[in-house]
């Protein structure tokens, strides 16, 4: 598939009307059955623009219906997320999809790290910062070695969060705290 730039493939055409799910949900349906559909998305998340919104929103979609689809591609999915997306969209969409997704070992570390990153980062969304808490919880439960220092990072930023993400940094305390008779937050 060669396209320019944000050039939508022609099995996409409309797609840039859509606003609502049901709006979307053909798309979907045709992207879940063509490989080169997905790869192509999953191209255009790296990049800015229109073409790169609606391809995320294609892809959380996609992981809604069959998540088992994204274990051929989460190592580039976390590439992507480590690489930084430039669309706040995408980094949502991918935090997304890896709550659901089980990380694969040999991308772990890497994952985690950038998971770490963006709890620390006040410039986040609060959405990115809440999802992020919930996929390191998947990670700790696999690897209970980084439940320690993943627990002194969520405590401490627990004091600058929104609602929102203090609702999520608390079922993480209460989950990993060593000391579970105390567990508030």
């Amino acid at each position: 598939m060669s396209l320019l730039g944000n050039e939508l493939p022609p099995e996409f055409e409309g797609l840039q009307h859509a606003r609502l799910r049901k709006d979307y949900e053909p798309f979907v349906l045709i992207m879940l059955r063509d490989e080169k559909l997905m790869s192509y998305c999953l191209n255009q998340i790296k990049h800015k623009g229109k073409t790169a919104f609606l391809c995320a929103r294609l892809l959380q979609l996609a992981s809604d219906i069959n998540i088992d689809l994204f274990k051929v591609y989460a190592a580039d999915c976390i590439e992507i997320l480590c690489n930084k997306p430039p669309e706040p969209s995408v980094k949502r969409t991918l935090l997304r999809i890896f709550i659901k997704l089980e990380i694969p070992n040999s991308h772990l570390v890497k994952a985690y790290d950038t998971l770490l990153s963006i709890l620390r980062s006040h410039h986040e969304s609060i959405a990115c910062r809440a999802f992020s808490i919930q996929v390191l919880a998947g990670i700790c439960r696999r690897e209970p070695e980084l439940i320690h220092e993943a627990l002194l990072v969520v405590q401490e930023e627990f004091q600058f969060g929104s609602s929102g993400f203090k609702n999520s940094a608390r079922h993480f305390i209460q989950e990993f705290s060593p000391n579970k008779s105390k567990r508030k937050a």
